[in-house]
C-alpha cells in the first residue's frame, strides 16, 4: 500500500507490491531488503564476523550493516567461538581472519566447511596473497582479501562469494 508522509513524498508500507520499479534507499523493518521492482521481498545477506581485534569487529560491522543487503548476525573473537556461533546462527557468509587465539583461521575454515557447509568463507588477512591465500584456498575459504586493500573489495567478495563465485584479491 502506498501512502504519503508529511513532506508528500509516496511511502510503501513493508510487504507492499507494485508494478513499476520504485526506488529505495534503505531495508524494510525487521531486516529484509525490498526488490521493489519484481514486487518481492529478498533476505539480506546474513554475515559473521571473526576477528580476534575488537576494533576491527566494530569497523567491520558498522561498514556491513551500512549495506542495504547485508546484516551482520554475529561476531566472535577467536576461530572456536566462529565456529560456535556458525553452527547455531548458519550465517551466509563468514568474514573471517586467519591468525587469531585458541583456533586458527585455516582449521576453523575446514570445521565450518564440514560443520556448516551453506556458510561460505571469505578471509579478511593482513597477509599478501601466496602461501597464505592458497592454504586458505585449499582449507574451503571462497574468497580472500587482504586487510590493506580498500573496503569496497571487501564488500563485493561478499556479494561475489554470495552470488556463487570466489573473489581473490591481496
Amino acid at each position: 500500500m502506498r501512502e504519503t508522509d508529511d513532506s508528500g513524498i509516496g511511502i510503501l508500507r513493508k510487504g507492499a507490491k507494485v508494478a513499476s520499479p520504485v526506488k529505495i534507499s534503505a531495508p524494510w523493518e525487521g531486516g529484509q531488503v525490498a526488490d521493489v521492482a519484481k514486487g518481492s521481498q529478498m533476505s539480506p545477506i546474513k554475515v559473521l564476523i571473526a576477528d580476534d581485534h575488537a576494533l576491527v569487529r566494530e569497523g567491520l560491522r558498522q561498514l556491513l550493516i551500512s549495506q542495504a543487503d547485508m546484516d551482520v548476525v554475529g561476531e566472535a573473537c577467536d576461530g572456536m567461538e566462529a565456529l560456535e556461533l556458525a553452527r547455531s546462527l548458519r550465517p551466509d557468509i563468514l568474514v573471517l581472519d586467519i591468525t587469531m587465539p585458541q583456533m586458527g583461521g585455516f582449521e576453523a575454515i575446514k570445521l565450518i566447511g564440514d560443520a556448516v557447509p551453506r556458510t561460505l568463507i571469505v578471509v579478511l588477512s593482513m597477509y599478501e596473497k601466496g602461501p597464505y591465500m592458497q592454504r586458505a584456498l585449499q582449507a574451503g575459504a571462497r574468497g580472500y582479501v587482504q586487510k590493506g586493500e580498500p573496503s569496497k573489495h571487501l564488500l563485493e567478495a561478499i556479494r561475489t562469494v554470495h552470488g556463487g563465485q570466489c573473489f581473490l584479491n591481496g
